[in-house]
C-alpha cells in the first residue's frame, strides 16, 4: 500500500495500476513463488464473482501393526486429513495438523484440487485439523467448516470423527 500511495499520490491511478503495484512488489519481495503475477488473484478475487470456501472434509484414524510384529506393542496409526475447496475460487491455504503427542505439521496446499488428503503412518495419530489457521484467508465464506477434531475413546484403538 505504501509503494502504491508513493506512485499515485494526488494523481488519479485506476483498478489496473493498483494491480500493476501490487505485481510489481511482490515479484521484488517474492519472486515468482506466487507465479509471474497476481493476475489470477485478482481476475478471482476482485473481478470475478466466484465464491471462496475451504472445508476439512474428514478426519480419519486407523490403527495397524509394522508387518512381521506383535500389534500389542508396536502399532502404528494412519491418519488420514481430507480438505476440500467447495467453491470457485483457487488460493493457496495452509492446514494445521495435530498430534496426540502435541507435535503439529503445517501442509501448505495450492488449492488447484477440489479435493486432496494428506496421510500420517506414525506412532501417534492425529488429534485435530485446520484449514487456514492463521486466519489470512479472509474471503473464505464459511470459517466453521475449517476445522474438525477426532472424539476421545477410552483406548489408542482409534477414533471416530465428530459430526
Amino acid at each position: 500500500m505504501r509503494t502504491y500511495f508513493e506512485r499515485w499520490a494526488f494523481r488519479h491511478p485506476e483498478g489496473k495500476d493498483f494491480v500493476a503495484t501490487c505485481n510489481d512488489v511482490v515479484r521484488r519481495l517474492h519472486g515468482t513463488r506466487f507465479g509471474e503475477n497476481l493476475d489470477w488473484f485478482f481476475d478471482q478475487t476482485v473481478y470475478g464473482t466466484g465464491l471462496c470456501d475451504y472445508q476439512l472434509t474428514s478426519l480419519r484414524v486407523n490403527r495397524f501393526a509394522r508387518p512381521g510384529t506383535d500389534t500389542s506393542t508396536t502399532s502404528l496409526f494412519e491418519s488420514r486429513v481430507v480438505v476440500s475447496r467447495l467453491g470457485e475460487v483457487r488460493i493457496p491455504v495452509s492446514v494445521l495438523v495435530h498430534f496426540d503427542n502435541g507435535n503439529e505439521v503445517l501442509e501448505e496446499w495450492d488449492g488447484a484440487a477440489r479435493v486432496t488428503e494428506f496421510t500420517y503412518r506414525r506412532p501417534e495419530k492425529v488429534v485435530w485439523a485446520k484449514v487456514d489457521p492463521e486466519g489470512i484467508l479472509a474471503l473464505d465464506a464459511d470459517l466453521s467448516n475449517n476445522s474438525r477434531t477426532l472424539a476421545r475413546t477410552p483406548d489408542r484403538s482409534g477414533s471416530t470423527p465428530r459430526s
